[in-house]
């Protein structure tokens, strides 16, 4: 059986997704920004710390990239974000267990997390409610007012 593991994310990860973004993820990205979601994920990519940025890989390729952008520098607000591919519904466990850790590893470099995610994105909602993120009811949002959520934690 494949197993999946978190590592710190490189721009090679990057580009091994490109060309297999889920399609969830492909019509959030474009609702939210009006880009595809390979220039999301090179922003997000790029606009996150080194530290603070993940790739779940699987026999050498990347099924996931995620982590966690300031929303300014210095700024005690964290966006988490993360793209992926079809195979992470392969390994919900793995998922399951490490969305936690991560997301704890987050608030220690951030006192608040807040982001947006696209109604119809069901895969993600679920793991983001599994992490313990909060909702707010969906309003029109983004590039296209399409109906997102506001999720968000705050440091305990």
């Amino acid at each position: 059986m494949a197993r999946a593991k978190a590592v710190p994310a490189e721009v090679s990860n990057v580009g091994d997704m490109f060309g297999r973004i889920r399609e969830a993820d492909q019509s959030e990205c474009y609702a939210a920004i009006g880009a595809s979601a390979e220039s999301g994920l090179l922003q997000s990519f790029a606009h996150t710390s080194e530290g603070m940025r993940w790739a779940v890989v699987s026999e050498r390729e990347t099924i996931a990239i995620f982590g966690c952008a300031a929303t300014a520098i210095l700024s005690q607000t964290g966006i988490p974000w993360m793209v992926g591919t079809d195979r992470v519904a392969e390994f919900p466990i793995s998922f399951a267990r490490g969305g936690r850790r991560y997301v704890r590893e987050m608030l220690t470099r951030f006192s608040y997390l807040e982001n947006w995610v696209d109604v119809r994105n069901e895969l993600s909602i679920k793991w983001l409610k599994w992490c313990g993120f909060h909702f707010d009811d969906p309003i029109p949002y983004g590039y296209e007012q399409k109906l997102f959520y506001r999720f968000w934690m705050k440091r305990k």
